[in-house]
């Protein structure tokens, strides 16, 4: 993980959302590969919320964008496509 930094993600579902810690090396880094026209329900946090535990999160969800998806990763990418 040289070079990157730690981002928070969260796919907002309407009445929720799920949120994963997201390994880049910059947000331009992030919607490069994962741009708002094809994800539009995923958000891209610079710094996260006050009331969010990273921790906490990054034990649920991580992604090293660079690696291949983790199970949590893809269910979130494919909620986050739905229109």
């Amino acid at each position: 993980m040289s070079n990157k930094h730690e981002f928070l993600v969260c796919y907002d579902y309407g009445q929720g959302g799920i949120w994963a810690v997201v390994a880049a090396m910059s947000r331009d880094h992030f919607e490069s590969q994962y741009p708002v026209s094809r994800y539009p329900h995923l958000f891209f946090f610079d710094k996260p919320p006050g009331f969010v535990d990273m921790d906490s999160i990054r034990a649920e969800c991580f992604q090293d964008i660079d690696l291949p998806h983790t199970k949590c990763w893809e269910n979130m990418l494919e909620g986050a496509s739905r229109l």
